[in-house]
């Protein structure tokens, strides 16, 4: 949503179909902004970019990465691998089969973005930064209305179960490039702390049967009014659509 904000909708989509994976993307968006000249702002910004990298088990995507980072501000890789934290080490599984977060294309969130889908979008950065949030939903086998969104969820709990002192940047990391838009847009939200009445509040937002009624009907209309090349009426049911 910050990078939205100061750069445009269209910006962000070129943003997000320029990089190859979400970690790309967080670099990028670090580096906004910083005087590569100044010597504190370098420094501050390659502390935040070698964190994000280092979260990182992939040893190819780790030089990738690293070499991105010198080319962006002139340290030496020699140094930079220097600086970088070792990779987590992931939980032995029993089973041999490999753990896969990828999944099957599915539908982008509509636009534009109504109620009912934006208190998915913050319940999602909730639980991928609350623990507390996170084992709430988990514990009450909560599910997300769109598959996107409950791909994430269950992929970030199936992450977690395999490492458990996982970060977000090695999760985002492994989501599936058809996700990939949907998972950064969710990440780069800023929001304040979670309490329990926002939580409840979210909740309420999204499992409310009545809303998501209203939704479909209106979303039916709109389809209709588009159909019939109404636009007055098209225009109207977009209003009662974001507004919802």
């Amino acid at each position: 949503d910050e990078f939205i904000r100061a750069r445009g909708s269209e910006a962000f989509q070129a943003q997000v179909k320029s990089v190859l994976t979400p970690t790309a993307f967080i670099l990028q968006f670090l580096a906004r902004g910083v005087d590569m000249n100044n010597d504190q702002a370098k420094l501050t910004y390659l502390n935040a970019a070698l964190k994000t990298i280092g979260k990182i088990s992939n040893p190819v995507a780790r030089a990738v990465y690293v070499k991105q980072l010198a080319d962006t501000t002139g340290v030496p890789e020699s140094a930079l691998n220097q600086s970088l934290p070792a990779p987590q080490q992931a939980v032995p599984q029993q089973s041999s089969a490999p753990v896969s977060y990828q999944t099957a294309p599915v539908n982008q969130p509509v636009r534009p973005i109504d109620r009912y889908t934006a208190a998915q979008r913050q319940l999602l950065y909730y639980v991928w930064h609350d623990d507390l949030v996170m084992q709430r939903l988990k514990n009450a086998a909560f599910t997300f209305p769109a598959p996107h969104f409950q791909t994430l969820f269950t992929g970030w709990l199936d992450f977690l179960h395999e490492q458990p002192d996982g970060e977000l940047a090695g999760f985002l990391d492994r989501v599936d490039p058809d996700l990939s838009g949907v998972a950064a847009s969710v990440a780069m939200q800023v929001l304040p702390e979670a309490t329990e009445a926002t939580i409840d509040e979210l909740i309420q937002t999204i499992t409310s049967a009545s809303t998501v009624e209203r939704l479909q009907a209106i979303k039916q209309a709109i389809t209709e009014a588009q159909r019939l090349g109404d636009k007055q009426k098209l225009g109207e049911l977009t209003v009662q659509y974001v507004n919802l």
